[in-house]
């Protein structure tokens, strides 16, 4: 008799999407499931088609609508529909910036401190995810200030309500990472200390080193993106049911960047 064989695995439902009240569109990106991690090494990501050239398999055709808490709602428009050259694949986007730009039915606007509710109809299923995006008093970003490592400190007065906060410590372009990011529960106001290490950025303190810039940078996160990132788990395998998303492994959550502070510095100890 033939050795039985394994039932073929069925791909589910990956979705990426994070909301930030600074950005003016919202990306939702959608994808297959797959049973194994692939070789990475040496590929290079194309903006345009994020999905395809990082060797997943998009999920086209779905859609994909947000409800916000005040009763609006938009559908999400995918970037293969919109470009000429049809790329964007999986690629789904609403519009939360100058409404006379968005196309029609994909304007909502991101509030903090609203939630919004992501709906996922496709031909693998069903998917949804709630997210209650994080408040904070003010943001602290510029103008850039010298640092002497030696004496001065960096203390914060925010008061951010969110359920956990990154700091990353960024180039002078603002957008490079430098270091790992650090999750925090709580929220560490003390930003630089000349001694100790009982300061947020202490992690990368070997990086202040004489004339370099930096952008010391703080988000608030919802539960969802910190529990999921901050436990950095498989983004493919991960079911354990941390964030709210239900029918598939992913994260829906939210973001608010509440400091954004350049720095030179002038003088190390």
């Amino acid at each position: 008799m033939p050795a039985p064989s394994a039932p073929d695995l069925q791909p589910g439902i990956v979705v990426f999407s994070v909301l930030d009240p600074a950005s003016a569109e919202q990306v939702v990106l959608l994808m297959q499931s797959r049973a194994s991690v692939p070789d990475t090494t040496g590929q290079i990501i194309a903006p345009n088609d994020p999905i395809v050239s990082s060797g997943e398999t998009p999920i086209t055709g779905a859609r994909v609508v947000l409800y916000g808490s005040t009763g609006d709602s938009a559908v999400a428009i995918e970037d293969r529909v919109l470009r000429s050259d049809h790329l964007g694949a999986g690629v789904y986007r609403f519009y939360s910036g100058l409404q006379s730009v968005a196309p029609r039915g994909a304007y909502i606007p991101i509030v903090a401190g609203r939630t919004y509710r992501l709906r996922v109809s496709s031909t693998l299923g069903d998917a949804e995810g709630t997210t209650r995006v994080p408040t904070v008093d003010r943001v602290t970003a510029g103008p850039a200030r010298n640092l002497n490592m030696a004496r001065d400190s960096v203390v914060l007065t925010n008061n951010p309500q969110a359920a956990g906060y990154v700091y990353s410590l960024r180039a002078a372009n603002g957008t490079s990472t430098e270091g790992d990011l650090q999750y925090h529960r709580d929220f560490e106001r003390r930003l630089i200390l000349p001694t100790g290490d009982a300061w947020a950025f202490a992690f990368v303190r070997e990086r202040f080193v004489l004339a370099s810039r930096h952008v010391l940078t703080v988000s608030a996160a919802d539960s969802n993106y910190f529990e999921y990132y901050g436990a950095q788990g498989d983004p493919f395998a991960d079911r354990t049911q941390r964030t709210t998303l239900k029918g598939a492994a992913g994260v829906f959550g939210s973001v608010l960047v509440i400091v954004a502070l350049p720095v030179t510095v002038t003088q190390v100890p």
